[in-house]
């Protein structure tokens, strides 16, 4: 569902809300047979998100947090996070971060579920961009931002067509730690 609800984003440039997405896997896990007016969808998230602060996801790799307090401590660099969210809301990332000790290195975060627009939504990306001056409080051209990411087309295609330079990280072997390079 996660990859199926990532490809609508990508196609709509829009961001499915996660009350929406939850709601359509109760339907589906009952074959359609339950009564959605009765779901209690903000018990379900909560309890997700327990289970969620009680599985934290691992940093990338060991050099996650190395590489950040190094970027963060060139006073040129700022660094954003800009996600699609999907079944886990931005708020409440951002105290995943904090638990994982690296919400410090970030000098904003972009949630799309909180902006509702999905990269590689163009509209998504200029939004980037403004936040990057407002932080610089100068002029910032799209080129002299490295968007960095897991999925080719909403983050390689849409940071290109913005005008970024791009970094791809997934199973490509590239560690955050080529950044430095």
């Amino acid at each position: 569902m996660d990859v199926t609800a990532n490809r609508i984003n990508e196609k709509t440039g829009k961001n499915l809300d996660v009350d929406e997405l939850y709601l359509l896997i109760i339907a589906l896990m009952n074959d359609y047979e339950v009564d959605l007016q009765t779901v209690d969808i903000q018990r379900v998230y909560d309890e997700l998100e327990i289970k969620l602060f009680e599985n934290l996801p691992d940093l990338y790799d060991e050099n996650t947090k190395s590489t950040l307090k190094y970027l963060k401590e060139d006073t040129r660099a700022s660094i954003g996070l800009l996600s699609n969210t999907g079944f886990i809301k931005g708020i409440t990332l951002r105290q995943v971060l904090k638990k994982l000790d690296i919400a410090e290195y970030f000098d904003f975060q972009i949630y799309s579920d909180e902006i509702k627009l999905s990269k590689p939504n163009p509209e998504l990306f200029a939004f980037l961009i403004e936040r990057v001056r407002k932080q610089h409080q100068r002029e910032i051209l799209p080129s002299e931002i490295i968007h960095i990411g897991d999925n080719p087309i909403a983050d390689i295609e849409g940071g290109k067509k913005a005008g970024m330079a791009t970094f791809l990280l997934n199973s490509n072997q590239k560690s955050i730690k080529n950044l430095l390079t």
